[in-house]
């Protein structure tokens, strides 16, 4: 059973932990881990495919870009380059296949009071992280969820907490650390367990390490190239077990064994909660119970709420508290439900723990607005006991005398009581829908039911029935509220006999019965009429109008066979009728029946065909997806090689570049020697006197391109041709 723990983050955020242990296939959920080198950290997520299934994946979750850990790159797969691909501190690898187990996930929840909508945030980041043995961290999760975003989950059942009403909340699921630590420390040496690919190290995390909860408030948001990054601000720190410490703890709503009412309480271990909550208080806490109980009354296919409470238990925590609900609308409700919410609060830090119950009865008129009432089939009639006590002075066949003392007497009364028969006949005043006969025999239909007389007198008493609204039973008419009920006939002649209805009988007028007495001569008139019919009508009014209410006829009770013969006759008539039209009807529905057989058949192939369709789209997804992803990671691998090659190549170019400007700076350091050489040689040459015994004879200057930029120069000079010539003899044999 999933348990959850509250935890108050903010006045506006409300933590729900719920150790659910849900195990989610990794073939569905997918395990993906970014190593992280701006802050040494690991992240975990789901693949995109487990969008709606747990909802910690790259399109909803963030990763720190920063050591201090308020930048955040929203890890947006929809833009053009996404930063987990173009960031190269940011690493993203494919654990699924590497898992040997499945993973166990837990819930977060987070409640949202009632009119806050994130106003003034860019949204928020839920961080979920646990210690490695190392202490560095892992995060279960990054969720990040926008202002700019709609998606709440609206609550049907708001939840109050103190003062607040929380009506919506943001969900997603972490991978659950009791199971991750248990895994783990089974076999440490098992290389496939979340704890060791999950942790730098792989010697997992703290054995008795608490799960870190960081609610963080977005106040900037950039975009750069398409790509989101965040700066965050305030954030809300809290950390609490990995397991439920409050397992034990329950809550229990239930009809009470001894009375006509509810029970409601909290548990511990199946039983009730006084010691417990004794002991933790004795330790310096101060635990309370806030009971909180919702009637959901059942009324067609809707489920109406239609009551809530809420109270504080302080004390007496070693009994059930007690209840009685009232359905307001019993009469149509088919059941109502009582849900009861037990809130296990610590006074001392605001720590909640919540339990929830039910129970359903389908006995709503049992709880109506008022008492349920025995019904009696005829009415309540009170027993009419009649005594007459007689002097001793008048004659009474009856009384005896006993003489005790002269003059007195002891009076002994002995009643007798004398029967009256009269006929009973049942009868229904509708005009509309079904005749009655239909419904129960001993109801007759308007013209249909016969009244037997004789020549004394008749106590003839009638029960009249009525048609209910929408026309679908009978029942009894009450005719207290009709002024005056009239037995009539009519004569050959036409004359009319009105008998007016009996005042001394039991009757009872509320369940619709009327009594009249025909006496013997009015009988003998009667049974010698030809027109043999009687009329039930109602007089009274403003106008003393007179109005049918039902009519019938009557025979003479020496012909009883006859009538029971024709009345046999009508009934098998009747029911003739019946079975034909059943018939009928079977045959309809024989014909719909294989009509929907065939219908179901053909929906049976569509929904095989669908499900085949379904399996072949899923298994095509899950292919496509694989193969999207194995693209995306070769993609990745070929775009870091390239970065990586690019970052040689520069490297090389640069130090290219450095080579060439140190051999500029050679060269033309040689330029400038070799330029100052032949200067030197060239002032050397001007400097010298020429040998007088040599003959000179005149080289031609030449020109040296040494460099860009550089040229040197060499003169014409004078040779001498040989020794002893000198400068005037050359002159001299030239001329």
């Amino acid at each position: 059973m999933a348990t959850s723990r509250y935890i108050q983050l903010t006045d506006w955020a409300l933590l729900e932990y719920e150790y659910a242990s849900e195990e989610i296939a990794n073939n569905q959920a997918g395990a993906l881990k970014i190593t992280n080198e701006y802050d040494d950290s690991i992240q975990f997520l789901n693949s995109d495919l487990a969008i709606n299934l747990t909802g910690n994946v790259q399109d909803k979750s963030s990763a720190h870009q920063s050591s201090a850990g308020n930048r955040w790159a929203f890890l947006d797969i929809d833009t053009i380059i996404p930063t987990i691909t173009s960031d190269p501190k940011l690493s993203l690898t494919v654990e699924t296949t590497n898992l040997t187990s499945n993973i166990q996930y837990d819930k977060v929840k987070i409640h949202i009071i009632s009119g806050f909508n994130l106003d003034g945030l860019d949204g928020i980041i839920a961080q979920t992280s646990v210690t490695e043995r190392s202490g560095k961290r892992v995060d279960l999760s990054n969720f990040t969820f926008l202002s700019s975003q709609s998606d709440y989950v609206l609550n049907p059942t708001p939840v109050f907490i103190g003062d607040g009403l929380y009506d919506k909340y943001i969900e997603f699921k972490v991978p659950a650390l009791s199971s991750i630590q248990s895994e783990y420390y089974t076999n440490t040496a098992n290389v496939g367990n979340f704890g060791y690919i999950y942790s730098s190290n792989n010697e997992g995390y703290v054995k008795e390490g608490l799960i870190d909860f960081t609610l963080h408030e977005i106040t900037t948001t950039d975009t750069v190239n398409g790509n989101q990054f965040f700066i965050t601000g305030n954030k809300y720190e809290t950390s609490f077990l990995p397991a439920d410490q409050f397992a034990l703890l329950g809550a229990t709503v239930k009809e009470s064994d001894e009375g006509d009412y509810f029970e409601y309480y909290g548990t511990w271990d199946n039983g009730f909660m006084n010691d417990y909550i004794t002991r933790l208080n004795s330790a310096g806490a101060n635990w309370a119970i806030i009971h909180q109980l919702d009637i959901f009354e059942q009324i067609g296919a809707t489920s109406v709420k239609t009551w809530n409470t809420t109270s504080l238990q302080e004390f007496d925590f070693d009994k059930p508290n007690i209840f009685r609900p009232v359905v307001l609308n019993s009469a149509i409700a088919s059941s109502f439900s009582i849900d009861y919410t037990m809130r296990f609060l610590n006074r001392a830090d605001g720590n909640q723990i919540l339990r929830e119950a039910s129970v359903t009865s389908f006995e709503p008129n049992k709880y109506g607005k008022e008492i349920e009432k025995i019904t009696v089939s005829q009415g309540y009639r009170p027993v009419k006991v009649y005594n007459k006590i007689l002097s001793g002075e008048e004659e009474a066949s009856s009384t005896s005398y006993q003489q005790n003392s002269p003059g007195t007497f002891k009076t002994q009364i002995t009643t007798r009581y004398v029967p009256n028969f009269f006929s009973n006949t049942n009868i229904a005043i509708s005009t509309t829908g079904k005749d009655a006969q239909e419904l129960d025999n001993s109801i007759w239909g308007q013209g249909k039911a016969i009244i037997l007389l004789n020549i004394f007198d008749n106590r003839i008493r009638f029960r009249v029935y009525s048609r209910s609204a929408g026309d679908n039973e009978l029942e009894s008419l009450d005719l207290t509220t009709e002024p005056s009920i009239i037995l009539s006939f009519v004569y050959d002649d036409g004359t009319k006999k009105l008998i007016e209805q009996s005042v001394d009988n039991d009757a009872d007028p509320t369940s619709g019965e009327v009594e009249f007495l025909i006496p013997a001569e009015l009988s003998v008139d009667l049974l010698a009429q030809e027109n043999k019919k009687f009329y039930l009508t109602s007089k009274g009014g403003l106008d003393d109008t007179e109005t049918v209410l039902y009519q019938g006829s009557y025979e003479n009770f020496e012909n009883r066979e006859d009538v029971a013969n024709k009345l046999t006759d009508n009934q098998e008539s009747d029911l003739d009728k019946k079975i034909s039209a059943l018939r009928v009807e079977e045959t309809k529905i024989v014909e719909l029946r294989n009509s929907l057989a065939k219908e179901q058949e053909r929906i049976d192939a569509q929904k095989k065909e669908l499900e085949k369709e379904r399996e072949a789209t899923r298994l095509a997804d899950e292919q496509a997806a694989a193969d999207l992803q194995n693209q995306t990671n070769t993609l990745q691998q070929q775009s870091k090689q390239t970065q990586l090659l690019l970052e040689e190549q520069t490297k090389q170019q640069k130090e290219l570049e450095e080579q060439s400007r140190a051999i500029d700076e050679q060269i033309k350091s040689l330029q400038e020697q070799l330029a100052q050489q032949v200067n030197d040689e060239i002032s050397s040459n001007k400097d010298k006197r020429p040998n007088p015994k040599w003959k000179y004879r005149e080289i031609p200057g030449k020109t040296y391109d040494l460099s860009v930029g550089f040229k040197s120069v060499r003169p014409k000079v004078l040779k001498p041709s040989k020794p002893g010539t000198s400068i005037e003899s050359i002159k001299t044999n030239e001329r």
